[in-house]
């Protein structure tokens, strides 16, 4: 096989595969990539780690909106006011 000096990866070697999957259909293959590409880091470990029960709970919103912080002092509104 010859590598070309022009490929993403051939700065990258080596270059590892952690996870793998099939589909029947190339269109679900698509969206299942798409999908993973805009996962955090967290969430593709758990899926390299074969940890699917950590995905419900990193998929949750990370910022509490209910709990007061120095950048946003005031109390979150519900609607707005006016």
């Amino acid at each position: 096989m010859e590598l070309h000096k022009t490929c993403y990866t051939y700065n990258r070697r080596p270059v590892e595969l952690v996870y793998l999957t099939e589909f029947k259909d190339v269109y679900d293959a698509i969206a299942w990539e798409k999908q993973l590409k805009g996962w955090s880091r967290k969430k593709k470990q758990a899926i390299i780690e074969n940890k699917f029960e950590k995905l419900p709970d990193l998929s949750k919103r990370q910022t509490d909106y209910n709990k007061k912080c120095s950048c946003h002092p005031e109390e979150p509104k519900g609607r707005l006011e006016g």
